[in-house]
């Protein structure tokens, strides 16, 4: 949490009302919109579609898709 005394207590440097735009913000909307949908608990992982040792920034890339093939 972000004191205005410079002490943060989870690393946040600015104020939560500034964080929200910055830079990130707009695709965090995207993201929560994805997860909202009813269907995410039919998500199945087929990870074997993605190649061995694709990472983004040391993070493995994940692939999800819908049993109800609405993606």
């Amino acid at each position: 949490m972000y004191a205005s005394n410079g002490k943060s207590v989870i690393r946040a440097n600015i104020p939560w009302y500034n964080a929200l735009d910055v830079p990130g913000t707009n695709q965090m909307k995207h993201l929560r919109t994805l997860v909202e949908v009813p269907s995410f608990s039919r998500w199945i992982s087929k990870s074997e579609l993605i190649l061995n040792g694709m990472e983004v920034k040391g993070e493995p890339i994940r692939l999800e898709l819908a049993t109800d093939n609405l993606f």
